[in-house]
């Protein structure tokens, strides 16, 4: 087990999967209102799925539900705006999914002042997003870069386990 940030990490691994293991942590910061979101992202408030939330597991995401794949990669967010928020909010980004089926997701984390630093893979919103909906996920990210990836989150014991794979283009 390691300590980083005061949040406690265990690494594992399983076939060509490494994993790490997490506890989800409670995210005290109020939701902006949709409105606000909708601007931020460059979309109609109709567009967001409600109920909003903020999720943790060490490092908090702002979750924003979209109704399709094709509404999340519609989406042109003013990243500055975001940033500027998440840094006085104390949240590290937004992190924008549409469901597809069963358990499995597609996002895009926003974080960043610069568009081309987009996250491609973020396991951390993996992990925030399977503690808010409370079952294992598998989430596909990274496919605005040709770069997809593919990140597991499950539940053990109280804890969560993120782990993955990168699939090259």
């Amino acid at each position: 087990m390691t300590v980083v940030n005061r949040q406690l990490l265990e690494f594992g691994g399983s076939g060509d999967e490494l994993n790490i293991i997490v506890l989800p942590t409670v995210a005290e910061t109020a939701v902006p209102n949709v409105a606000v979101i909708a601007g931020w992202l460059g979309c109609a408030p109709s567009s967001i799925k409600t109920p909003l939330s903020i999720a943790s597991v060490g490092s908090p995401k702002l979750l924003v539900e979209m109704p399709s794949p094709q509404a999340l990669y519609a989406l042109r967010p003013n990243l500055i705006r975001i940033c500027e928020w998440g840094k006085a909010a104390g949240v590290s980004g937004l992190y924008a999914y549409p469901h597809q089926e069963l358990n499995r997701y597609e996002g895009r984390n926003f974080n960043h002042f610069d568009e081309a630093l987009e996250d491609a893979a973020t396991g951390v919103a993996a992990g925030a997003l399977s503690a808010h909906l409370g079952k294992n996920i598998t989430l596909y990210q990274g496919a605005m870069f040709g770069n997809s990836c593919e990140i597991n989150a499950r539940f053990r014991a109280g804890s969560i386990i993120i782990g993955g794979r990168v699939f090259e283009a």
